[in-house]
């Protein structure tokens, strides 16, 4: 398991603050995710973005994952 952490600054200070934990759709990154969330939340809470286990290419061309392969 792969992922990406945010913690705001002084975390420790604020006390215990709650935890998202977020699934990327598939063709994003855990990245795109990490930067979605800490943009609309960044100080109010601990971010926790996975990556998927399987990487793919995007039509455009661009790297991403996904969580499964369809049948």
């Amino acid at each position: 398991l792969q992922y990406r952490l945010h913690a705001p600054e002084g975390a420790d200070a604020k006390g215990p603050l709650p935890l998202l934990v977020w699934l990327p759709e598939d063709g994003l990154e855990s990245q795109d995710g990490l930067d979605l969330w800490v943009s609309r939340l960044g100080g109010e809470c601990l971010i926790a973005s996975l990556d998927a286990p399987y990487r793919e290419r995007q039509r455009d061309g661009s790297s991403g994952r996904r969580w499964l392969w369809h049948d």
